[in-house]
């Protein structure tokens, strides 16, 4: 065991606090510790509206955090990329100056994402298709042999809020984020819910108004493009922004219910679920194919359980 943690210690893993006295017979232990300066992870977020960039270590610790405002609709995915790859340039050279080891590249995307090959499937939002984000990425920092991985913004998010939001007690919900688009992480038994083709929590897709405009992608007056769905997320987003309620909400049913107080103009029709995505997603695209999301931001983690309308 020693040799193990001495091996953990010299690659600046882990960092020794100290003998541990704990009452007990023989030697006592050491004490160990993630390394806080040791390894880092670079984090991207490609928006809608902005692209942004951190640096974080073992422990979670933001050491770097730029955000570039931007209206990427009807940018171009090299475009986008490149100012991304630039930023993330940027970003590198702040953690190698700190005499830090970035580790690997972590790409947030606003829409469905084939995991195993860092694909963008779709991104109505910005009009993406088939972007291989993953393969993109690595290739321009195939130098700093990062690993790159990537995936929907708000299973991130959501995987975010399990790990380091203090919900201790929350292995069971569903994380909202919403500005733009609409979209959502499901966490179930403590682990991220991909479902059968890794596209579960496309909550955008779900129709609250039959007769309304159709969406980007997917059904009719989907929440996404509904009254009730944009106004109930804008609105959330500057409550946030203002101090007021805007804090998680613990309840599907009180989600509900804001939402149809934020747009009642859609009233008298009970919100009913189509298939998602997945059903309306492109053919599998050939490799080098180009295409990308979604958008949105963090509304907090909406707890498992209850019924809604």
């Amino acid at each position: 065991m020693s040799s193990l943690v001495d091996d953990l210690v010299s690659a600046r893993l882990v960092t020794e606090l100290g003998p541990e006295a704990r009452g007990e017979i023989g030697r006592p232990g050491s004490a160990l510790a993630l390394h806080r300066t040791g390894y880092v992870g670079i984090g991207l977020e490609i928006n809608v509206d902005d692209i942004a960039v951190c640096v974080a270590n073992l422990v979670g610790e933001v050491r770097y955090l730029r955000t570039r405002p931007r209206d990427n609709r009807g940018q171009s995915p090299a475009k986008v990329l490149g100012r991304a790859v630039r930023m993330t340039g940027t970003a590198i050279e702040a953690a190698e100056a700190a005499r830090l080891t970035v580790a690997g590249l972590a790409v947030a995307v606003p829409g469905p994402v084939e995991t195993d090959r860092g694909l963008l499937r779709l991104a109505p939002n910005l009009g993406w298709v088939d972007v291989p984000v993953a393969e993109i990425l690595a290739d321009r920092f195939h130098a700093h042999d990062l690993a790159v991985v990537v995936d929907n913004e708000a299973n991130l998010a959501a995987l975010g809020e399990l790990w380091f939001g203090g919900h201790q007690d929350l292995d069971d919900f569903i994380h909202v984020s919403g500005e733009i688009g609409v979209g959502g992480g499901i966490i179930i038994g403590g682990e991220l819910f991909r479902g059968v083709r890794g596209f579960a929590g496309e909550v955008g897709h779900v129709v609250v108004q039959p007769d309304g405009r159709a969406a980007a992608a997917g059904p009719a007056a989907a929440w996404s493009r509904s009254p009730a769905g944009r106004r109930s997320c804008r609105g959330q987003h500057r409550r946030s922004e203002h101090g007021g309620p805007g804090r998680p909400v613990r309840r599907p049913r009180a989600l509900a219910e804001q939402a149809a107080a934020g747009g009642a103009a859609g009233a008298g029709h009970r919100p009913r679920v189509v298939a998602g995505p997945a059903a309306r997603l492109p053919p599998r695209p050939r490799r080098g194919r180009a295409g990308c999301g979604r958008g949105g931001r963090k509304a907090g983690p909406v707890r498992a359980g209850g019924g809604v309308p």
